[in-house]
């Protein structure tokens, strides 16, 4: 919103009642932070306590102004307490940012309940005083109609104080008083915010000021920390729910009617970004400075030819070689060397045109090196001069300027690339001399150069200043307009405007030395009587303008000509005086210009001048760019502007630059512009810093610059560079992203760098945009990217990026065959993720490469396609060509791992019973499910059939893949139940270590919302579709599902042979885990979402009604049976011989395990959610009373009690030393498990319901807001995360190296981790 506030300001400046600025009793004061509310609080509460005033505990501050207000009646009195507390106060950071725009020329009118006079001494700081630059109004002292009549009558700015002034005339303190004061200016309000206004540090001390404001007119910005409703219910609510959110919410129904009534209920900028200081200093970064002069009428003037030298200047300022011409300065030139010699740091400073430059160089640096060539040892070392242009990198400028002063000296060059403190110590040591830098036209470090080149470059300053004890001085000229904005570099050099020098206008005895002497070097003798005419016309309020004088006595010079060397009166009035030539110098010296060439001429000029009437350095090639003109043109005419001394060639001669020779000249170019060409300007000046930051800091554009780049988008000239960064940043900040992506083809040959490097950006909307903006431009260049981007943590990166192979399918199947050996390995990766039916052949062709790990890739490529129909393909390649490759066998032995495809294999093992590859294939499906003896015979089958060596190769490799794949399935940890166990832990010691890869996906009927289980060679997990599935933990391929007659919101459990799940039908079934073989099913009596716990024989389970049943697991039969008073949806744990479970009726539960006789019970005082966990005789749990508990297992005991800031629905996870919960504020926790106490929290950006899983050192957590999250269990640090649109209500299962999860709704996804190492088998 500071975004659209400032455009419509800037295009607005100037101009009176067109907006209308409020400023309120929350604006801060300097150093403490006080709003002026609060000051006033503060000097009535110390009257109170030094009066002995008895006040209420309730409104303190309110009642003490009440009491004083009656007790102090004299206004002078009330001033002098304030002011007492003001004097020891400065502007702060909104008052002198404010002052400058004001004084910019910003907000016309401003109405303030502010009292102090902090804003008056902060626009003192920007030369203006009141009546001489503004109007100070008081109500309560100015009547309503002197108010008004300087708001629509006078053209200077008006400040309204309703709220009382420091002057001592008038100072409401009561509430009474200062609604009184606003009810008297009522009607002023009234009329004065119809426009566009903006509302900036309300309090509801100002109510009063506020509801004066019109329900009609132009639209209201509300800027403030506090967010106005109008639903008393609502906010009611909200103070029970979240009372520190109070903090930032009133109830002000009248400004919610007044926006609405406006259009502007969108317009409000609150929180912290509300505060004013906050908010004037990103409104001040955001308009870009510029005056524009009064228009002059132009009238054409005679055609005189120009001559080339002479002693005036014309535009142009004095070199040092142009001492002797230089005259009528020689008092301020001895000032100026004076100040720099008793200062490390002074600033000079003068209006436009005063002849700063010409004094720095023909001036301060002529005379430095006078003295040091007449210098002897007697009189000390001499000071060497440095002169430094600012320019757009004031860093690299002194850089330049120290290495050409020493090639000057005929000293050794030294190193250059590097910082300012190091640089100019060596370059005072080389030279045996201190340094005086010379830092001119330094207004340009204030527009030129990007905040962080400002701040690189004032800080190796102010440690060079430091470091170089007393050899180095610096000196700053810049312009008066800029003086006070040195104000802001007062963090790095405190004293910056204690030794300052004005340079004035020239006297009118200095300005006739600087007539008349310097023709003397010419020959040239200029009548007095002349002078005087000139100067009595040139000379004004005390003195006369330099360039003014240079232009005037130049024009006269031209008039010289054959053996004539006198200049006289006559010629003067010839010439029409010096109004007349000072109007007509441009057009004058254009005329040498033939007349077709004028209009290029004028294009050209209007390319060399920027914002703030600054001179733009600008290339050949931008400004042949920027009017459509060929280089060769545009370089003849400026050559033909340099001769007649209109522009100068700047920098090295092979980067071809040009500016206008005087900031002069910008005002009279800037008339011949349009004000929508102005704003073009300033914005394409704004695009050039912005480039210039980006490319020495890798600085991408703020949000505020884009914004203001959109607003003359299709008038700009973008070269391929700023397209670059315009494209980066717009995506980076979600700035018009779709209309800067359409515009990529502008990147030329860039355009394919830029978007590969933003594929890899860290941010996961920058990766999807660029993926938006490849279109057409997709081709097989970009194929690693985007199979790269397969596994992208961000859904919506995953999902273009399998789009866009999608359309290169063709292309893909073609470079299987013929490319480089990488190309072909990722087309063939690329044709298994997406699946591509079109790819089936050509892939089993591919199985005849010459590399073998290539044909691995093939198959695992194949893996990924319908295994059905691909086990067809593969048997009909072996029955049909007797001499396939092995690699035919191993991917089908890879492919068929579903029933359906084993029985394939079998079928055509007895249709070829000598067929040494088939029985291969079988031999590898059947270790892949875990059946390694059955692998083993078939394995000794094959090799009594084989008769090739590659064959025998071929089997003994196998068999030592199953003999290491048995090895490695003898160790892995298994993950049987809820949570990995009956104790519920959540604890693998097992490390997966992130980033994690995508190993495989499952997509159900239904949403999975409960974890699964893993471990006999499945992972098993239930859906809402009613289906209980369970599929191959190494390829996720389907084994088996079975149907229950409800959803499936419960983990099943994995004992023996045997899966065991609850459903919400109210039943609890056993399957078989080959198979999934229904074996029984036991009425539980009502719904049920708890995972069972099978121990011992017997499982127990808990159901919606609050009854647990402890049922045979062999049989199915009822063994006992307790029940709460709610539902039991956690897990039951189990603790030694005890049952644990909780309730919805907020009791935590304990049975003995045979029999089910209770034993204890502990009161939570609200609902148990989720399962309790047990170790080491203690039983940790969380509840909606949002807290974790840790109790003893023998008897209940609470041994510690943490609270956290939201409710706690997940069970905890346990490590040797912590506790990990996941809770409904969104956060992730670590407690100690000694004593409860915080470790780390982790926030996420919504509710968490899904249990944490540890694997090792590693936390596994998904959030509602899609994330699954890995933190590192010692610091919770954020690790690695994998985002989708879909929230996560799935316990992540972690065994086999692999965390499982159900995701993105519908699907169970298995991620592989670091330590997975894929082999034949995997």
């Amino acid at each position: 919103m500071i975004t659209a506030i400032a455009d419509y300001i800037k295009a607005r400046r100037h101009e009176l009642g067109r907006h209308v600025l409020f400023l309120g009793h929350a604006v801060r004061t300097s150093p403490d932070e006080l709003t002026v509310e609060e000051l006033v609080h503060r000097v009535a509460l110390d009257w109170a306590e030094e009066h002995g005033v008895e006040l209420p505990e309730e409104g303190r501050a309110e009642a003490a102004l009440t009491v004083m207000a009656e007790q102090v009646p004299s206004h002078l009195e009330r001033c002098r307490r304030l002011r007492a507390l003001t004097d020891e106060r400065r502007p702060s950071e909104a008052h002198t940012r404010l002052a400058r725009m004001i004084a910019d020329g910003y907000f016309p009118a401003i109405f303030t309940t502010d009292p102090t006079n902090l804003l008056q001494r902060a626009l003192r700081n920007q030369h203006m005083e009141p009546e001489t630059d503004y109007h100070l109004l008081i109500a309560g002292v100015h009547t309503p109609e002197e108010i008004d009549l300087a708001i629509s009558g006078s053209m200077r700015v008006v400040i309204v104080k309703c709220a009382g002034s420091m002057t001592g005339e008038f100072l409401p303190l009561s509430q009474a008083e200062v609604d009184a004061a606003i009810d008297d200016i009522a009607p002023v309000i009234n009329s004065s915010f119809k426009t566009l206004s903006v509302l900036v540090g309300h309090t509801e001390r100002d109510d009063a000021f506020i509801r004066h404001i019109p329900m009609e007119g132009d639209r209201v910005f509300w800027i403030n920390r506090i967010i106005p409703m109008d639903d008393e219910d609502l906010f009611q609510e909200l103070k029970m729910e979240s009372p520190a959110s109070v903090d930032y919410h009133r109830l002000q129904p009248h400004v919610t009617k007044m926006l609405a009534a406006r259009s502007s209920s969108r317009h409000l900028l609150c929180r912290d970004p509300g505060e004013p200081n906050a908010v004037f200093s990103a409104l001040e970064d955001r308009i870009s400075r510029y005056t524009r002069s009064h228009h002059v009428e132009k009238k054409p003037g005679p055609s005189l030819s120009v001559l080339s030298g002479g002693p005036f200047r014309f535009l142009d300022y004095y070199r040092v070689e142009d001492a002797e011409l230089f005259f009528g300065r020689e008092q301020e030139t001895e000032d100026v060397i004076e100040m720099i010699r008793n200062n490390k740091l002074s600033v000079l400073f003068g209006a436009l045109g005063r002849g700063k430059t010409s004094l720095l160089l023909a001036g301060v640096t002529a005379r430095m090196r006078s003295e040091a060539e007449e210098s002897d040892q007697d009189h000390g070392t001499p000071w060497l001069p440095i002169y430094v242009r600012c320019g757009d990198d004031p860093i690299e400028s002194t850089r330049t300027a120290v290495d050409d002063s020493l090639a000057d000296e005929e000293i050794p060059r030294i190193e250059l690339e590097r910082p300012l403190p190091d640089l100019l110590p060596e370059a005072i040591a080389v030279t045996g001399r201190p340094i005086v830098l010379l830092i001119d036209q330094f207004e340009e470090y204030f527009v030129k150069t990007g905040d962080r080149l400002q701040q690189e470059f004032a800080t190796q300053l102010a440690e060079a200043l430091e470091r170089s004890d007393d050899k180095l001085r610096v000196l700053i000229s810049i312009r008066e307009d800029f003086f006070g904005h040195l104000y802001d570099m007062r963090e790095q050099f405190p004293e910056i405007l204690h030794h300052v020098y004005r340079l004035g206008k020239m006297s009118e005895r200095a300005a006739k030395i600087a007539a008349i002497k310097p023709g003397s070097s010419f020959r040239l003798t200029i009548e007095e009587d002349l002078v005087d005419r000139v100067l009595g016309d040139l000379c004004h309020d005390g003195g006369c303008e330099p360039t003014e004088l240079q232009i005037v006595m130049d024009r006269l010079y031209q008039t010289v000509a054959g053996h004539r060397y006198t200049i006289g009166s006559h010629t003067y009035t010839q010439l029409e005086g010096a109004e007349r030539i000072l109007r007509d110098y441009l057009e004058h010296t254009l005329q040498q210009l033939p007349p077709w060439e004028r209009r290029l001429v004028r294009s050209i000029l209007k390319q060399l001048v920027q914002s703030s009437e600054l001179k733009a350095v600008r290339s050949v090639e931008r400004i042949a760019t920027e009017i459509n003109q060929p280089e060769d043109t545009v370089e003849r005419i400026l050559a033909r502007l340099e001769d007649l001394r209109l522009v100068r060639r700047v920098g090295k001669p092979e980067k071809r630059q040009y500016e206008v020779v005087h900031e002069y000249m910008a005002r009279r170019i800037e008339e011949w512009m349009t004000e929508r060409q102005i704003e073009v300007k300033d914005i394409q000046d704004l695009l050039t810093r912005e480039l210039g930051n980006y490319q020495k800091f890798g600085l991408l554009m703020q949000e505020g610059a884009l914004r203001v780049l959109s607003t003359h988008r299709a008038e700009l000239t973008i070269s391929p560079e700023e397209m670059d960064l315009i494209i980066r940043s717009a995506v980076a900040r979600q700035v018009d992203v779709g209309y800067w992506l359409g515009r990529v083809e502008e990147l030329g040959d860039q355009l394919a760098p830029t978007i590969k490097d933003m594929l890899h950006d860290k941010s996961s909307h920058v990766r999807e945009a660029a993926l938006r903006a490849l279109g057409t431009h997709v081709s097989r260049d970009f194929l690693s990217d985007l199979v790269e981007l397969l596994d992208d943590e961000a859904e919506g990166v995953r999902t273009l990026a399998e789009e866009y192979l999608r359309s290169l399918d063709r292309d893909l199947v073609h470079l299987l065959a013929r490319s480089s050996s990488e190309e072909r390995h990722l087309a063939a990766y690329a044709l298994g993720r997406i699946e591509s039916r079109r790819a089936l052949r050509p892939l089993a062709q591919a199985l005849r490469d010459d590399d073998p790990e290539m044909r691995d890739e093939v198959a695992e490529a194949l893996m990924e396609m319908d295994p059905e129909m691909t086990t067809r393909v593969l048997i009909r390649r072996l029955r049909e060509s007797p001499d396939a490759p092995w690699a035919v066998a191993y991917a089908l032995g890879r492919v068929a791992q579903e029933p359906r495809a084993i029985r394939e294999i079998e079928l055509a093992r007895k249709n070829q019973p000598r067929s040494a590859q088939i029985a291969y294939a079988l031999a590898m499906a059947n270790a892949q499910r875990r059946e390694f003896e059955a692998a083993s015979s078939l394995l000794d089958e094959a090799e009594r059939l084989v008769t090739t060596d590659v064959g025998r190769q071929n089997v003994e490799e196998m068999r030592g893949e199953v003999l290491e794949q048995q090895e490695r399935a003898s160790h892995f940890v298994e993950w049987l139940t809820f949570h990995g166990n009956v104790r519920r832990a959540g604890y693998s010691s097992q490390q997966v270590t992130p980033p994690l890869k995508v190993r495989w996906r499952f997509q159900t009927r239904g949403p999975v919302v409960a974890g699964p289980c893993i471990g006999r060679g499945i992972v098993c997990f239930g859906s809402r579709d009613d289906y209980v599935y369970a599929l191959d933990s190494s390829s996720g391929q389907l084994r088996w599902e079975a149907k229950t007659n409800d959803r499936v919101e419960s983990t099943p459990a994995i004992a023996g042979n045997a899966v065991y799940v609850s459903s919400r039908d109210g039943r609890v079934y056993c399957f078989g885990t080959e198979d999934g073989g229904a074996r029984w099913d036991y009425d539980t009596g009502a719904a049920s979402r708890s995972s069972p716990a099978v121990i011992g024989g017997t499982l127990f389970v808990g159901n919606q009604e609050g009854r647990l049943v402890a049922v045979d697991a062999g049989t199915g039969r009822l063994q006992w049976q307790a029940r709460a008073e709610d539902e039991i949806s956690g897990a039951p744990t189990i603790a030694g011989d005890l049952v644990v479970v909780g309730s919805w009726d907020g009791r935590l539960r304990t049975f003995a395990r045979v029999g089910g006789a209770a034993a204890w019970e502990y009161d939570a005082g609200n609902p148990i959610a989720a399962a309790a966990c047990s170790a080491n005789g203690t039983i940790y749990f969380g509840s909606d009373g949002q807290a974790v508990t840790a109790l003893n297992a023998a008897d209940g005991a609470e041994l510690w009690r943490t609270e956290l800031d939201g409710r706690v629905r997940c069970c905890p996870a346990l490590s040797d030393t912590s506790a990990v919960v996941g809770c409904m504020d969104g956060k992730i926790y670590a407690l100690d498990r000694t004593d409860g106490s915080l470790l780390w929290a982790f926030q996420t950006d919504d509710e968490i319901l899904a249990s944490p899983a540890i694997a090792g050192n590693i936390v596994y957590a998904g959030s509602k807001d899609g994330a699954l999250y890995a933190l590192s269990i010692e610091s919770g640090e954020e690790l690695w995360r994998y985002s989708t649109s879909y929230a996560i209500f799935s316990s992540p299962a972690t065994a086999e190296q692999m965390v499982v999860l159900g995701m993105q709704y519908y699907d169970v996804v298995a991620f592989a981790g670091q330590e997975f190492k894929p082999g034949a088998l995997t």
